[in-house]
């Protein structure tokens, strides 16, 4: 038995990428600002539709894709791929799949322009720990939050990096982030990209 159901919907990915680059948040909102037909532009980007009349590309292109490609300034080869020159019969699918086929689906591996970016600021916001934490402070806060190359280790784990106990390992941490409430090193953090990155770190709500 499988752990999940998932609906995969086929849209124009080509299309998409322009559209958001061109600064609009949807393509409802791209339509009004073009005075489109919002549903029949979106059954072109789902494949529910042929750019063509009739599907023949003998017919020429449907009044609103010519428009549509016009603004977007892209060919019809630019747009399409030859499948989606025919269009799909079904434009929605499902399927099942296992809890560990899911998540590497919903987490797939990082670029390299993203780990990049990651370790840019990361060597960034550890210098500001050395700047302004005391050792055991940085050696904490770094290792709890991921600054290393761990993954939020538990107290009793750090503690032991210190040989210290879970409580000990508590406050220190506790003292490491009041230091850091300073509205000077707070910007310093906003600046670094901090928050763009770590955004799972639940450090915000203490720095706030």
């Amino acid at each position: 038995m499988s752990d999940y159901r998932v609906k995969i919907t086929i849209r124009n990915d080509r299309i998409l990428s322009k559209i958001e680059k061109m600064g609009f948040k949807s393509v409802m909102q791209f339509c009004k600002h073009l005075g489109m037909p919002y549903t029949s532009t979106n059954d072109i980007i789902s494949g529910k539709v042929t750019p063509f009349y009739e599907g023949r590309i003998e017919n020429g292109l449907r009044s609103h894709v010519k428009k549509l490609l016009d603004y977007l300034e892209m060919t019809v080869e630019e747009a399409f791929t030859e499948k989606q020159l025919k269009g799909f019969s079904k434009n929605t699918f499902e399927t099942k799949v296992e809890e560990e086929k899911l998540l590497q689906l919903v987490n797939p591996v990082k670029s390299l322009e993203i780990k990049a970016i990651e370790s840019d600021v990361k060597d960034k916001i550890n210098k500001i720990l050395f700047k302004y934490l005391r050792p055991n402070e940085r050696y904490v806060i770094a290792r709890r939050f991921g600054f290393t190359e761990e993954d939020n280790p538990p107290y009793w784990e750090v503690g032991l990096g210190l040989n210290v106990t879970v409580e000990r390992a508590r406050q220190i941490e506790a003292r490491g982030l009041q230091r850091l409430q300073n509205p000077k090193v707070k910007q310093e953090l906003l600046d670094t990209g901090f928050y763009d990155v770590y955004t799972k770190v639940n450090t915000k709500e203490n720095l706030n």
